[in-house]
């Protein structure tokens, strides 16, 4: 990774003009400082280092900001509604592309509109297909799976054979599946493999999931929205579905999953169509019926709504179903 920095910083310099020093720091839980040398002088900031920005980091940084003055994040790859909100916050970032941003008491520069010249070659794309990420979804919840017969795979999951093959065989090109013996495997590096799940379910398949949106027909509707008579199979997913597991996050934004058609969701619900609407529709791709939750969509579901906001409460409530509901995920040693 700090070759990594080293060319990030070299292209910010070619971009801007400025002379940066970059500092290594291990202590305190930070990873290092960058000098900034200005016509006036110099200014130091502190430091996060990403190799992909994702929402979920985004709790981190605003704590770090609660504790120091200039805060800033590399990063080489920073999608666009993450950059309004770290601007927002005013926390500076740099991406391998030249973008930029800080904002300080003396100094303030933002750059954008320069293009990512980094190539994924990891060969993720082959087992992050649309049908790879809900295939995905049921081995996480699931890991021991990854260890029935394909047909048995199929069933559970209604992923074709040659999905099965393909992303068992991509997921132990990536390192996600370790050979126990000859006959048996296990998943390993889970959190990095939920992840990466987060990041394909939100910008993959979830866009595809989407029916429509909506608004309530009453505000009463929306307040009461634990009393609402969704129908069985119908479920609060996003905020409404961690406030139900948590009973700590008041819902602003709604999300339901259901395998109701459009027309149905307005017959059965009045839900009154609306592209600014705060009630987002989507299909459901599971079969099975959250058992704990019954009026959720599963754990992990809401888990990845959530976190892929940029809202630091939705976040921390995230976390807490992490730790109470998916906490086996990520607990592996290998």
């Amino acid at each position: 990774m700090e070759n990594t920095i080293q060319k990030i910083l070299e292209n910010f310099t070619k971009t801007t003009g400025l002379r940066t020093h970059w500092r290594e720091n291990n202590r305190n839980n930070l990873d290092g400082t960058i000098d900034f040398y200005f016509d006036n002088g110099r200014e130091q900031v502190i430091v996060e280092v990403k190799r992909e920005l994702r929402n979920h980091h985004l709790a981190g940084l605003f704590k770090m900001k609660k504790l120091h003055d200039n805060v800033l994040v590399i990063a080489e790859n920073i999608f666009p509604n993450l950059k309004n909100e770290l601007r927002r916050h005013h926390i500076g970032y740099i991406d391998a592309a030249g973008n930029a941003f800080l904002k300080t008491k003396k100094h303030f520069f933002l750059i954008e509109g320069k293009k990512d010249q980094i190539t994924n070659t990891d060969g993720r794309n082959k087992v992050f297909t649309k049908a790879g990420i809900k295939l995905i979804f049921h081995f996480l919840l699931d890991p021991d799976l990854i260890n029935a017969t394909y047909r048995e795979i199929a069933e559970r999951t209604n992923a074709g054979l040659d999905t099965i093959h393909k992303v068992i065989h991509g997921l132990k090109e990536q390192a996600f599946i370790l050979a126990l013996n000859n006959k048996q495997v296990k998943i390993k590096n889970t959190r990095q493999l939920l992840e990466r799940w987060m990041v394909a379910y939100e910008e993959k398949l979830k866009p595809d999931l989407l029916i429509d949106r909506f608004r309530f027909l009453r505000d009463e509707e929306r307040m009461n929205w634990k009393k609402f008579p969704l129908k069985e199979g119908t479920v609060w997913g996003g905020e409404p579905g961690g406030g139900m597991m948590t009973n700590y996050l008041k819902p602003a934004e709604f999300t339901i999953y259901t395998n109701e058609f459009r027309a149905d969701l307005i017959r059965n619900y009045k839900f009154v169509p609306d592209p600014n609407g705060n009630v987002k529709a989507y299909q459901k791709f599971w079969t099975f019926q959250e058992t704990k939750f019954p009026k959720c969509a599963p754990a992990l579901i809401v888990y990845a709504d959530l976190m892929n906001t940029a809202d630091p409460r939705c976040i921390e409530t995230a976390q807490k179903i992490y730790d109470k509901e998916l906490h086996f995920i990520g607990q592996e040693t290998a």
